[in-house]
C-alpha cells in the first residue's frame, strides 16, 4: 500500500475558460496570448473595442493601447512568454504607484493576477497551458474562413482580394456536401449537414471532416487559385496534426507549413 499523489501538469481549454483559470485579460485584450507577448491594434474610427493582431498592421489610422502606431511581428520570432516573464510582469504591475498605473500595466501585459496552479509541482504557466487543436482550428479558424468566403465575417468586404464565393455557387456546394453523405461510410463521419443552409449544425468533427475530405473537391475552380491552394495547405496541416505518431522531422515540417499558412493568410 502507498499514498498516490496526482498533480496537474497541463491544462487544455479555450481562451475564454483559461482567461479565468490563469487570470488573463482574455482573447480580445491588448495582449491576449498566453504563449507570446504579441500586442494588438484597432481602428480608431471603428465603434468596436476589439483589438486585432496582424503581423503587419495597417500604417494608416491603426493605433495601439497608448495611441502609438503599431509595430510589425514575425511569425517565426514572436516574443514568447516564460514562467519567469509572468512573474516579472506581475512584479512590474504591483510596483505601479497608483491604481490607474497598475491597471495600465496590467492591460499592457495581459495579466490580471497570479494563478493558484503555479503552486503545483512541475506546473509552468507558459508551457503547461497550450492551445488545443479543436478550439483553435475546428471552432475558430475554419468557421471564420467559411464566413470570409460567404461575405459574413464582421461586415468586412474583400478589400483588394477576390476570395468571396457567389451565393448561388455556395448553395450548390451545400447541396453537394449534403449529397456526399450517401457515399461516405458511417464509420468515417456522421451525416453531413448542408453547409450553406444548415451551417449551425456543423460541429468540430464535421468541420474537421469537411475541410480534409470535401473542401478540396467542392472548392476547386470555385475559389480563386491562390486561396484554394491556401485551403489545401491547411488540409495538409490538419492531416499531419491528427497522425497517431509524429517524428521530429514531421514536427519541423509542420512548423514550416504553419509559418507559411499564417504569412500567406495576411497576404
Amino acid at each position: 500500500m502507498f499514498l498516490l499523489h496526482a498533480f496537474l501538469v497541463t491544462k487544455v481549454s479555450d481562451m475564454q475558460a483559461l482567461k479565468s483559470n490563469q487570470y488573463l485579460k482574455g482573447p480580445n485584450a491588448f495582449s491576449p496570448c498566453r504563449t507570446c507577448r504579441i500586442q494588438g491594434c484597432r481602428d480608431p474610427d471603428c465603434q468596436g473595442k476589439n483589438y486585432y493582431y496582424p503581423l503587419r498592421a495597417p500604417r494608416q489610422g491603426a493605433v495601439t493601447l497608448n495611441g502609438s502606431p503599431p509595430c510589425d511581428w514575425s511569425a517565426r520570432n514572436l516574443p514568447l512568454r516564460t514562467h519567469d516573464s509572468y512573474k516579472k510582469g506581475l512584479k512590474y504591475i504591483a510596483e505601479g504607484g497608483t491604481k490607474t498605473e497598475r491597471e495600465r500595466r496590467a492591460k499592457c501585459h495581459g495579466i490580471n493576477g497570479e494563478s493558484i496552479l503555479v503552486d503545483l509541482p512541475g506546473f509552468d504557466r507558459a508551457r503547461s497551458v497550450p492551445h488545443d487543436y479543436m478550439h483553435l482550428l475546428e471552432e475558430n479558424i475554419k468557421p471564420m474562413l467559411v464566413k470570409l468566403w460567404t461575405n459574413n465575417f464582421k461586415g468586412l468586404d474583400v478589400g483588394s482580394g477576390n476570395y468571396n464565393i457567389h451565393e448561388i455557387i455556395w448553395e450548390q456546394i451545400g447541396l453537394e456536401t449534403f449529397e456526399a453523405t450517401k457515399t461516405i461510410p458511417a464509420a468515417f463521419c456522421r451525416a453531413l449537414p448542408n453547409i450553406a443552409s444548415d451551417k449551425s449544425s456543423f460541429t468540430a468533427e464535421t468541420y474537421s471532416f469537411w475541410f480534409q475530405y470535401i473542401a478540396p473537391y467542392v472548392l476547386e475552380h470555385r475559389l480563386a487559385e491562390k486561396y484554394y491552394k491556401h485551403v489545401l495547405l491547411l488540409c495538409e496541416i490538419c492531416k499531419l496534426c491528427l497522425e497517431f505518431s509524429m517524428t521530429e522531422e514531421d514536427v519541423n515540417h509542420l512548423e514550416e507549413m504553419i509559418y507559411q499558412w499564417v504569412e500567406e493568410y495576411e497576404e
